[in-house]
């Protein structure tokens, strides 16, 4: 069965050198779960790691079809939350939540 794999970002290196570019077409058991292919390509599993299945979340224990996308990049994270006192002075940053702006 044949499936693809786009890595994204740093995860670009996990792809065999024969992948043009992000994405790599390869031929896996049937039955193989979404967890089962991340690993045979030793890409992180855990929190640092986002992981799509034709563009939804999925469980690591999610049987992969024939032609299925898994995508796979790092988690990215940005920006800082300060409480703020004084609105005049933060006039210029986004509100967020409630006391809270981004900058």
């Amino acid at each position: 069965m044949r499936v693809r794999l786009r890595l994204f970002a740093t995860y670009r290196q996990y792809l065999p050198s024969k992948a043009e570019a992000s994405t790599i077409e390869i031929e896996v058991q049937e039955g193989i779960s979404v967890g089962d292919l991340i690993t045979m390509f030793d890409i992180p599993q855990g929190a640092e790691s986002v992981i799509l299945l034709n563009g939804i979340t999925p469980s690591l224990s999610d049987r992969v079809k024939e032609g299925d996308i898994v995508s796979a990049f790092p988690a990215m994270a940005g920006g800082v939350l300060h409480s703020y006192h004084n609105e005049t002075e933060n006039k210029e940053k986004s509100k967020c939540t409630d006391g809270m702006v981004a900058f």
